[in-house]
């Protein structure tokens, strides 16, 4: 297929679409074309036809989608108030991580600014890991004295032994 025909979400190779991504682009193909069919849908959008119905069947539960039409051929879908606010979500979303993703200055500075924190994570983990060196250091007091105990009473069995023979 010519890369001119191929939809949007085939054409995403590295960022594969997410089920967030699928369900935009389903809530915006049905505002703007009503009487889109699932199969057509599906043809263009590179979704599975079973998938395709899956999606439109949970966003009519969720109250995102409604329903008008007697058979597959008269049947219309229509974005609800809820359809259309989750669609604005959805978009919002979309843009703000696209945003991100083209501008890398905000990247660097979000890393700039986590290399700044550091000292202070680390100054408020150094207390705890203190107290638990401590801690392992008491454990191996108590082994090595563990060992010794056992030891002592390991001579006295074989002295007892000796002893008695």
């Amino acid at each position: 297929m010519p890369a001119q025909e191929r939809s949007f979400l085939s054409q995403l190779d590295f960022f594969k679409p997410t089920a967030l991504l699928r369900e935009l682009y389903i809530l915006i193909s049905l505002e703007e074309n009503p009487r889109l069919s699932q199969r057509e849908m599906a043809r263009v959008s590179d979704i599975g036809i079973a998938r395709i119905n899956s999606y439109i069947q949970d966003l009519i539960k969720a109250g995102l989608v409604d329903v008008k039409g007697e058979s597959n051929r008269t049947m219309r879908y229509f974005l609800s108030c809820k359809g259309r606010k989750r669609k604005q979500e959805l978009l919002t979303l979309y843009k703000k991580e696209i945003s991100l993703l083209s501008d890398p200055t905000i990247g660097i500075e979000q890393l700039y600014e986590t290399i700044q924190k550091l000292p202070s994570i680390i100054s408020q983990l150094k207390e705890p890991v203190e107290n638990l060196i401590n801690i392992m250091k008491i454990v191996n007091d108590i082994v090595a004295h563990s060992n010794l105990l056992t030891l002592n009473a390991s001579k006295s069995i074989i002295h007892a032994k000796y002893s008695g023979e």
